[in-house]
């Protein structure tokens, strides 16, 4: 039996365009195993970002069900509940790292568990274990704007798992390094996340980053489908 953490089912989700609606979903389905990773590939404006903030329910689909861990949130009325899923159950990384910028790469990391009510000691502990497992041991002071941006990504990868969500979702993780930092941070985050036994989805252009992953999906017509490595 195939244990799945997320499924998306009949998406639909459009905008409007002055007066045209311009339809980015359309009955979307799709599901991710558990310790699986999947690459997203497609044109700009195909609905790659869409489609993963509806995942981490960051953004709400016109119509269909998100289920994550067994628990439908497509008619989840209080941002709170989600809230809590997306705290305990999903790590984000986004192409602009989204570090604070007045704390250094310890507290960056530390950040999720201390949300979390974690203790400080505890949320220190953890934090400078996986900043040592992403080679950054001797960067934990520096704040980011003292990083590279090869190292910040690490950081914001190490931000993304230490509370050790179920789903990482990564939009152009990459986008912002050269080839050889981009594929430097892909191997790191892949081998973090298969480590911790989780599952991850990232929104890529790079065709060879992608072959990394178990799967590969792209969305046309509204649709997802299977592409070919």
């Amino acid at each position: 039996m195939t244990n799945y953490i997320l499924k998306a089912e009949k998406l639909v989700k459009s905008f409007k365009q002055g007066s045209n609606k311009i339809t980015i979903l359309n009955e979307a389905d799709f599901s991710l195993r558990e310790n699986e990773v999947v690459a997203l590939i497609g044109p700009s404006g195909c609905g790659k970002t869409t489609f993963l903030q509806i995942l981490g329910l960051l953004d709400v689909p016109d119509k269909g069900k998100i289920i994550i861990n067994g628990k439908n949130y497509s008619n989840t009325i209080f941002d709170y509940t989600k809230t809590i899923c997306r705290r305990h159950n999903i790590g984000f990384i986004y192409q602009s790292y989204n570090l604070l910028h007045d704390f250094t790469a310890l507290e960056n990391t530390m950040f999720p568990l201390r949300v979390q009510n974690i203790s400080k000691k505890k949320a220190k502990e953890k934090a400078l274990y996986l900043l040592k497992e992403l080679g950054l041991e001797n960067r934990i002071h520096h704040l980011p704007t003292q990083l590279s941006g090869g190292e910040q990504q690490r950081v914001a990868i190490a931000r993304s798992i230490i509370h050790e969500p179920l789903i990482v979702l990564a939009d152009e993780p990459t986008g912002n390094l050269d080839y050889e930092n981009s594929v430097k941070v892909i191997d790191v985050l892949i081998k973090s996340v298969r480590r911790l036994k989780k599952s991850l989805i990232m929104v890529t252009h790079n065709i060879e980053i992608a072959k990394k992953s178990d799967r590969i999906m792209t969305i046309e017509n509204g649709k997802l489908h299977q592409h070919r490595k």
